[in-house]
């Protein structure tokens, strides 16, 4: 099981949306959960039907700013318990396993309303036995390591929230990949980037899920990188390696059309000429494959080398058969 959560910095550009497509093509994400999106329901809704995602819930954005999303596969059982524009609380769980409490949060930026959240954010926990995992934006920076530039750590700010890991006794699961996750996408002296994407955890849920990872995805087209919660380490797809056969060029079967799917619609000569005539292209291959290997030139060639260019020869005869046909 896997889950994705990113701070999408808004949802309507073509470039964030590609993002999202790529990030949930990798992962296959069970749950997904987007913060500031800044876009109505009925948008939100047509993106995960095209991302193939089944369950959804939705907290509308306040104005222009703001907007919550979480949706989820049809193997997920997903509860709401509460919700703010600030965070969304839940029962999750995959068909047929014990459900725990996840928190998906995207903390206020304003420092008037940091402590208020915090302080009350503890008394989420439905109880001292229920696993509990928090995941995503926090908006406070705990430690001057959790940063990079020149402004200083706010450290009433970084009480508050390290106030609420005391008191809820959460931990911090590493994070793969790197370890700042926002930045305010200037350069030189006025680059500042932050640590504030998290995922915390009870030890109750830590003790459940023990081969836990955290990873970092690349931050586009947003300030903040996607972080990914995985819950089993994912099986590596196995890369089909291509490999060219030699009897594809006698037999027969190889030359027919309907098992070909590239072709070669036009071809620049050797005085940058473009052709497209079938014909013609035909001969700018020939030509070439026997100017290359009708140099008379007294060349030392190892068997690997010589077992090469016995097999160009055959391909080039192929082409010559083939060309300009699709190949």
């Amino acid at each position: 099981m896997s889950i994705v959560a990113w701070n999408a910095r808004g949802l309507g550009n073509p470039n964030t949306t590609r993002a999202l497509k790529d990030t949930l093509t990798k992962y296959s994400p069970n749950i997904v959960f987007l913060s500031e999106t800044k876009k109505n329901k009925k948008y939100l809704q047509r993106l995960r039907s095209r991302n193939k995602l089944s369950g959804s819930f939705y907290v509308n954005p306040h104005g222009i700013q703001g907007g919550l999303a979480l949706w989820w596969t049809e193997n997920v059982s997903i509860t709401i318990m509460r919700e703010s524009l600030n965070f969304i609380d839940t029962l999750a769980s995959l068909t047929g396993e014990e459900s725990w409490q996840c928190t998906f949060t995207n903390g206020p930026p304003y420092t008037s309303k940091k402590q208020q959240f915090w302080a009350k954010f503890q008394n989420l926990r439905q109880c001292s036995t229920v696993k509990w995992s928090v995941i995503r934006d926090v908006n406070i920076v705990a430690d001057q390591n959790d940063k990079d530039g020149r402004a200083l750590v706010n450290k009433s700010q970084a009480q508050w929230f390290l106030g609420f890991m005391d008191a809820s006794g959460h931990i911090e699961l590493p994070i793969k990949g790197g370890m700042l996750t926002w930045s305010n996408l200037r350069c030189d002296n006025d680059a500042i980037a932050e640590k504030l994407d998290k995922i915390l955890m009870s030890s109750e849920w830590s003790g459940a899920y023990p081969k836990a990872i955290g990873v970092l995805e690349a931050a586009v087209a947003s300030d903040h990188n996607p972080i990914i919660l995985i819950l089993d380490r994912l099986k590596k797809k196995k890369k089909k390696n291509f490999k060219f056969e030699s009897r594809w060029l006698i037999e027969e079967e190889c030359h027919s059309n309907r098992n070909r799917q590239n072709a070669i619609v036009k071809i620049k000569d050797g005085s940058g000429r473009w052709i497209e005539d079938d014909k013609e292209i035909s001969m700018v291959f020939q030509k070439h494959f026997q100017e290359l290997y009708t140099k008379d030139e007294n060349i030392d060639l190892d068997s690997k080398q010589l077992e090469f260019l016995r097999f160009s020869l055959l391909l080039w005869r192929y082409l010559g058969q083939l060309l300009p046909q699709v190949i």
